[in-house]
């Protein structure tokens, strides 16, 4: 459900926590997607996240200007008194999945996603325990039964589903980024031919290649890849899917 929906359909008396718990995994999602953050103060705000909240002073102003939520950040300390405001049964909650969370990105900081273990991992960290959490909210609340709290495989699960959609649906985005979430394992299927907007397409590049029966690349740089479905991604930087089984890519920008 979208954020705003799962605001207005939750009883007042639950309001409150859901949209705490939100604005925290924002703050720490925004950290994890600043890819201007030194590595080493990404880790330790990343672990450290969760020992925040309970200091209604504490702020982050070092994200990078670019960055959409660094406001949140810079204005921490105001979600930090709300958190502290909240019944001690919800804050234990929201900070327990917050260090968890905090926990497992950090993890993945210098971790490629290779496998779809890896995948199901790193899904879980970012987005299972959102569904985690939100079950044991509403449990915490009495507005269900102590065995949706402890159900975590469910809430798991439907956290999986989002986040592999949201993570196909970005892909490019995030490879432009410098970010790759898709695991190599599946990306070993399919050929991704990729043209930053900021780069020449002469300076496009392979990301994987394998399983393909025949790679030729002549001096003419035209590139034929067979027996593979293909990404084309043409220099007006659309996007087409295609089920063919080949691709070709000439010097004269043009794709077949």
């Amino acid at each position: 459900l979208p954020t705003s929906l799962l605001f207005t359909r939750s009883p007042k008396t639950n309001r409150p926590a859901i949209s705490i718990f939100y604005l925290v995994l924002r703050g720490l999602d925004t950290v994890e997607d600043d890819m201007s953050l030194d590595r080493n103060l990404k880790e330790k705000l990343l672990k450290s996240f969760h020992k925040h909240l309970y200091d209604p002073t504490w702020c982050f102003d070092g994200s990078g200007p670019n960055e959409k939520d660094r406001d949140l950040l810079v204005e921490f300390s105001v979600v930090t008194k709300e958190f502290l405001a909240l019944d001690k049964k919800f804050q234990d909650v929201i900070a327990d999945i917050c260090k968890r969370m905090g926990h497992g990105m950090a993890e993945f900081i210098d971790k490629p996603v290779e496998t779809i273990k890896d995948y199901n991992l790193y899904c879980h960290y970012v987005a299972g325990l959102v569904g985690i959490g939100l079950s044991k909210l509403f449990s915490a609340s009495g507005l269900e039964s102590e065995e949706v709290g402890k159900d975590e495989e469910r809430a798991n699960s439907m956290g999986l589903f989002l986040q592999k959609t949201n993570i196909i649906r970005d892909y490019y985005e995030d490879l432009v980024e410098g970010r790759t979430w898709w695991p190599r394992e599946v990306r070993t299927y399919v050929c991704v031919l990729s043209v930053p907007p900021t780069e020449s397409v002469e300076r496009c590049h392979l990301l994987t290649c394998t399983r393909t029966h025949t790679h030729t690349h002549s001096h003419s740089h035209s590139l034929t890849l067979t027996h593979t479905h293909s990404l084309i991604h043409t220099h007006t930087h659309s996007l087409t899917l295609t089920h063919t089984h080949s691709l070709i890519h000439t010097h004269t920008h043009s794709l077949t």
